[in-house]
């Protein structure tokens, strides 16, 4: 067998990969993914060779859980159906005088026209999952509010209705931004004349945003525990890697990365994460097998994930136990 066929058996074996965007442009230069029809998960932390410590003896150990998906829409495609979506909602809202509070079916819905999850390729993975870290929250200053531009903010909007037909309104609109001019204006007089301050200084904040958060997992794969270890270590991490590389498809388009849930059980969670940084370290002594592939004692594997999503109340309490919308895993 040569050494060709040998790595190509071996990565594909028992795996069916397809070409999710098939029968497009340039499709004969699209590489293979490793998308597939049905569901496999890899269970790192209870069944690769990562400790000494036997499988009986594993059902304890902290792990994370990344169900893996891809977006196959095109942009101006995925920019329409979100954008109208929301336009829509914002009309509709402001024509019945009410505003949604979300959809009572489950807390994470709201997230489903952002990132939704009808594309999975079909491949999870759980790993052993050791962090220091058990919540952690960063929030930048509230932005204060600056005075209002009333006249060229009313200005604007009398011209539209005027263009519109609305002489009358949009008389009305004028001379109430010069009553709100007038008082503006005598304002800052009774301040300049009491305090030797000119300006507000303290003035009303809205809140901007959470940062977003990162998550780091890292553990070593032995090679030399079974002598078959290091091919299905091998072939979890080109596999891995394989799915977060972006694929080529033409002279102008390609295939992105793919993205996760993130889920670590009642403690963290993440509609949306993508791999910002995925390395191999070689540890040990390495050595030259079947003549093409060079094997270390162990691997050392480090994935960091960035979440796509702000943090939010919703998908906190999403892992909160005995909540009504409790992430599961099977």
């Amino acid at each position: 067998m040569s050494i060709a066929s040998n790595l190509a058996n071996s990565i594909t074996a028992g795996v069916q990969t397809s070409d999710p965007n098939g029968g497009g442009l340039g499709v004969k230069s699209l590489a293979n993914t490793f998308d597939q029809k049905n569901s496999t998960c890899v269970d790192i932390a209870r069944s690769y060779p990562w400790t000494q410590t036997k499988l009986d003896n594993r059902n304890d150990i902290p792990y994370i859980r990344l169900v893996e998906y891809r977006n196959n829409e095109s942009i101006l495609k995925r920019q329409a159906k979100f954008y109208s979506q929301q336009a829509f909602t914002s009309i509709k809202d402001a024509v019945n005088g009410t505003f949604s509070n979300g959809d009572a079916s489950g807390l994470l819905s709201v997230y489903d026209e952002i990132w939704p999850t009808t594309n999975p390729t079909n491949w999870s993975y759980i790993f052993p999952y050791f962090n220091k870290t058990q919540f952690e929250l960063t929030t930048p200053e509230w932005s204060k509010i600056d005075p209002p531009d009333l006249a060229g903010a009313g200005n604007a909007t009398a011209g539209g209705l005027e263009k519109l037909g609305f002489k009358n309104l949009s008389t009305l609109i004028g001379g109430a931004v010069a009553v709100g001019e007038l008082a503006m204006a005598g304002a800052e007089l009774a301040v300049k004349a009491v305090s030797p301050q000119v300006g507000t200084v303290d003035r009303p904040r809205v809140f901007t945003e959470h940062s977003s958060r990162s998550i780091t997992i890292s553990f070593p794969l032995y090679n030399t525990i079974k002598q078959d270890d290091w091919k299905n270590n091998r072939d979890f991490y080109y596999r891995f890697a394989s799915q977060n590389l972006f694929n080529k498809r033409d002279f102008i388009t390609g295939l992105p990365p793919v993205w996760y849930t993130v889920y670590v059980p009642g403690q963290y969670y993440s509609r949306a994460s993508s791999v910002t940084n995925f390395n191999v370290e070689n540890l040990g002594n390495s050595r030259l097998a079947y003549g093409s592939y060079i094997v270390p004692d162990a691997y050392q594997i480090t994935i960091t994930l960035q979440e796509m999503l702000m943090p939010s109340l919703n998908q906190f309490q999403a892992i909160l136990p005995n909540g009504s919308n409790q992430v599961t895993v099977k």
